[in-house]
Formats: structure tokens, sequence, C-alpha cells
């Protein structure tokens, strides 16, 4: 069962129609998309941990960049505030970093999260952080990225120039596909223009 704390945060994140990227430079695709993930799974009682991202893609350059970060995650009880924050905005700086191939992001590609610490019915009291905040990171933004672009992206790195490429070859496909029907061979006109009707 997914926490309910956690589920009712995703939902309250999500964008709605008002709300929609106000953020994103004009002419960019934007979209948003979110993992949920199960730390700890070899015990029953594994940590529940959510991310959702909100991205701008430009189609041109394939240069991309979060306008939101939410990470939802439940910690039980007892745990700092303020260390909570320092280790879920570490682990999700530290998962950006994976999935760019950088070893440590620039500042600028790290965004500030969000964070919503919820208790699950079942849980079972304080919990320890450990690589939590690190495993819903990657598919979060690989699902953003495919809800601005279309195309889903499998493997990693994130970087610019396979995302330009990816949108490259969706174009040249859609273009192709286009020119193929709207477009007849000369050879096509050929046998059209023979063709009688009896």
């Amino acid at each position: 069962m997914i926490g309910r704390g956690l589920d009712q945060h995703i939902q309250a994140v999500r964008p709605t129609e008002d709300d929609l990227f106000p953020d994103a430079p004009p002419g960019w695709l934007v979209g948003s998309g979110s993992a949920l993930s199960r730390s700890g799974a070899v015990t029953p009682d594994g940590r529940l941990v959510a991310q959702l991202f909100q991205v701008a893609v430009n189609p041109g350059t394939g240069e991309w960049r979060i306008l939101r970060s939410v990470h939802a995650t439940d910690t039980g009880t007892g745990m700092d505030p303020s260390r909570r924050r320092q280790w879920v905005e570490a682990g999700v700086a530290q998962a950006l970093g994976a999935a760019l191939s950088e070893p440590l992001p620039t500042a600028a590609r790290v965004p500030r999260t969000e964070i919503a610490c919820t208790r699950a019915a079942d849980s079972p009291g304080a919990q320890a952080m450990r690589e939590s905040p690190f495993d819903p990171v990657a598919p979060a933004l690989a699902n953003a990225l495919r809800d601005a672009t279309g195309i889903r992206f499998t493997e990693l790195p994130l970087t610019r120039d396979r995302i330009w490429l990816a949108l490259h070859e969706k174009q040249t496909r859609r273009s192709a596909r286009t020119r193929d029907i709207a477009t007849p061979t000369r050879a096509e006109l050929a046998l059209l223009t023979d063709f009688q009707v009896p």
C-alpha cells in the first residue's frame, strides 16, 4: 500500500491547468514527471520515496532546465528537520549528477527541492535516510522529459546532446512521413497520369 500521506502530497504538487509552468521560457517544451520508490525493499517496512520534476526543454538545442523539484519521503519520526533537508538535497544533487554523468553537478543544475516529510500509518517510527533520496530522481527526470518531448529516454546520461539528437530524429521521422504522404514521387505521378478510367 502506498503511504497515504505520500500519495496525497504527490497529488497536491502536480501542476493544475491554472499553474502550468509559469517559469518556462517561451517556445520551450514543458512537462512533468514523477517516480515512486520503495527504499529498503529487502525489508517489509521499506520507506516510500517520491520525486516530482517539472522541466522545460529547448527543442532547438536540447538544453533543459528543472523548473520545480519536489521530494516526498516517509521519514517516520524523530529526525532533525534541518538534517533531513540537507540529506534529501544532497541525495537529489548526487542523483542528478549520476543522471547527467557529472560527479558534482553545477549549482545551476541543482534546483531547490521542496521537501515533504510524511509518516505513513504503517511506519515503524524513526527511519534512517541512507540512499533513499537517490532512487526516484533519474526515473522522475526521464518521465518529465518524456512528458515534455514525447520521447522515452531509457539510457543515462540525460545530456543536452542526447536530448537534441532524439528530438532531431523524431522531427526527421515526422518530416519523412509527412513528405511520403503529401508529396508523391515522380514514378507515382507517372502512374496516376497514365491511369485511365474505363
